[in-house]
């Protein structure tokens, strides 16, 4: 059986578009088992060694249009990035969120749950004042109702505990100790026992050949 580990962090909207392409494709893969592990990006930029393509003039310039580009293509809908988006990156409690559920609910709640806090992050207008993001103050928990986690209270409680702070740094630096430097990024594992990470959201056409699976395209609906 194939195995991938898909460590992200919701910050990020090329992760939001590997993650939503995955998924799709996800649903015809019986024999792939699949995992996703919240990381800091701050921390895989600092113990990696890399910085943020934002702070480059002509990165960031470049950014802007493939990124519009990619939401077209993929059909992931994406805002413009937040001018305030390096605040936004420092603010750890929704990671810290999805890190507690990571350990305590089922699968499917917590992809619905990823789910929403990307979209919270990248498509809700409603979380925007003009070009800036804003935190609005039940989000965390209206993500958890809408994701139906099963103890709400306990989850949001566990976000400034050190068990949970911990776990989310043992996750930055298993990713970086498998070579992540960016999001998103993913550990794969063939069937044949053979190992390969891949990072970007327009590698998901090498991921599919490495696992033996067809690749039906960025806006591949089932």
């Amino acid at each position: 059986m194939a195995k991938l580990i898909m460590y992200y962090d919701c910050i990020s909207p090329y992760a939001m578009i590997m993650y939503s392409n995955l998924l799709r494709h996800g649903r015809e893969w019986n024999d792939v088992k699949m995992a996703f592990k919240p990381v800091l990006l701050a921390g895989v930029m600092q113990m990696s060694g890399n910085t943020p393509p934002g702070m480059n003039k002509a990165k960031a310039a470049y950014m802007g249009a493939d990124l519009k580009m990619n939401s077209e293509m993929s059909g992931v809908k994406l805002l413009r990035m937040p001018k305030n988006f390096f605040d936004v990156a420092k603010d750890m409690r929704p990671q810290r969120m999805l890190s507690s559920i990571e350990r305590t609910e089922t699968e499917q709640i917590q992809r619905e749950a990823i789910r929403l806090t990307f979209a919270a992050i990248h498509s809700n207008p409603e979380n925007r004042d003009g070009p800036n993001f804003i935190f609005p103050p039940t989000l965390l928990e209206d993500i958890c109702k809408a994701a139906e986690v099963s103890n709400i209270p306990r989850t949001l409680s566990s976000i400034e505990t050190d068990d949970v702070k911990n776990h989310l740094k043992e996750n930055t630096a298993e990713a970086v100790g498998l070579g992540m430097f960016g999001a998103p990024f993913i550990h794969a594992t063939n069937s044949a026992g053979a190992t390969h990470s891949f990072f970007g959201s327009d590698r998901l056409e090498h991921l599919c050949a490495f696992i033996g699976k067809p690749y039906h395209g960025m806006g591949h609906k089932l």
